[in-house]
């Protein structure tokens, strides 16, 4: 099984908070998923912890280098910047 991937449940816990870096050394898409988390967040009336997020989604995109990551990212920290318009969803 050399140079496949082992899922490992273990290994993520708590990956929001210690960063991608651990979880997937290099890994240079680690911004999409954390703004996907971001607007999860958002959505679910969590905006403190959507911010933060989308704060670092927002410095990962500009380690890659790519512009449109940057684009994206920072458009969502701006929206969350500013204050959500949508209502948290009924959970």
């Amino acid at each position: 099984m050399t140079g496949r991937f082992v899922y490992d449940p273990a290994s993520f816990k708590g990956a929001e908070h210690a960063g991608w870096e651990r979880v997937a050394p290099g890994y240079a898409g680690a911004w999409r998923l954390e703004t996907v988390l971001a607007a999860l967040y958002d959505t679910t009336g969590r905006q403190e912890r959507a911010r933060r997020m989308a704060l670092v989604a927002y410095r990962h995109a500009l380690r890659t280098g790519c512009a449109l990551a940057e684009n994206r990212a920072g458009t969502l920290l701006d929206r969350l910047a500013m204050g959500s318009r949508r209502r948290p969803r009924a959970t």
